[in-house]
């Protein structure tokens, strides 16, 4: 895996950074505490992002990507993807 600064990116790509940030504000994780948002960049600009959602079964439930992805299914444009890109932040825990 390669890491890069954010000035080492295209714009386009620091959009897509955004983008997945901005998603992870969408998160349902009261169990783990641990937000993750996702940002789909399709061929034609289009962005799509998800997020993680838990839900009382944790650990089962939906990652980002997969939400991110089932957008654009439903738009038909899984087979036109051009990139993927996942953003983490850890939410602050009580102890």
């Amino acid at each position: 895996m390669q890491i890069y600064e954010m000035t080492e990116l295209s714009e386009a790509d620091r959009e897509l950074v955004e983008a997945a940030k901005h998603a992870t504000n969408g998160s349902y994780s009261p169990y783990s505490r641990f937000s993750v948002g996702a940002a789909l960049r399709l061929q034609n600009g289009i962005v799509f992002t998800g997020a993680n959602q838990e839900n009382a079964a944790f650990p089962s439930g939906l990652c980002a990507e997969r939400t991110a992805f089932s957008s654009t299914a439903r738009m038909g444009g899984l087979s036109r993807m051009a990139s993927v890109l996942c953003c983490r932040s850890v939410l602050s825990m009580k102890i």
